[in-house]
């Protein structure tokens, strides 16, 4: 039993060292006077990966509610579900610059959303079911904030909201809504 779970470390040793790329090699043999040249070998081609850098979500009540769900991903792309009680209703996609990208990221930094609560309010049940809830996200690349207003939500929190839906409502979605 010894002797195989000492070649089971030792395969495992070997076939993890011989995964591991090399980065650098040596060109030439130093000399005396010179440094060595290293010339340093491309890594291997990493996509960056695509996340929602924020999004805005509502959800039904039990009236007239508008119920849609929006989100701008980090490579430009936003896309918009229009579900019910919305001007525009379907699913639609358009593009967006990275200067549009980084004024939100602004505009959630100078609100303060980055330090708010996770839900309002803070106590879940303290949530009138009637209400519509409006979760919004954002992220700077890491893990995003994402915030829960089923009312009582601080005046930064709703501005921020409200800045959100003229955003995307405003997008050129190639529709007439």
């Amino acid at each position: 039993m010894n002797i195989k779970a000492t070649y089971f470390f030792l395969i495992t040793f070997l076939s993890l060292a011989a995964c591991t790329p090399k980065v650098t090699e040596v060109v030439e043999k130093p000399s005396k006077n010179s440094p060595a040249e290293v010339k340093t070998a491309p890594l291997p081609f990493q996509p960056v990966k695509t996340y929602v850098v924020t999004s805005i979500k509502t959800t039904p009540c039990y009236g007239k509610c508008p119920v849609y769900e929006a989100k701008l991903y980090s490579n430009g792309k936003a896309v918009w579900i229009g579900k019910k009680f919305t001007k525009r209703e379907g699913k639609f996609e358009t593009n967006v610059s990275k200067d549009k990208i980084q004024e939100i990221r602004e505009e959630a930094k100078l609100r303060g959303i980055f330090f708010m609560e996770d839900s309002y309010p803070a106590q879940r049940k303290l949530f009138i079911t009637d209400l519509p809830n409006t979760i919004i996200s954002i992220s700077n690349g890491a893990t995003p904030k994402v915030i829960t207003n089923n009312h009582k939500a601080p005046k930064n929190l709703i501005a921020f909201e409200d800045y959100l839906k003229d955003f995307f409502e405003n997008l050129d979605w190639g529709d007439k809504g």
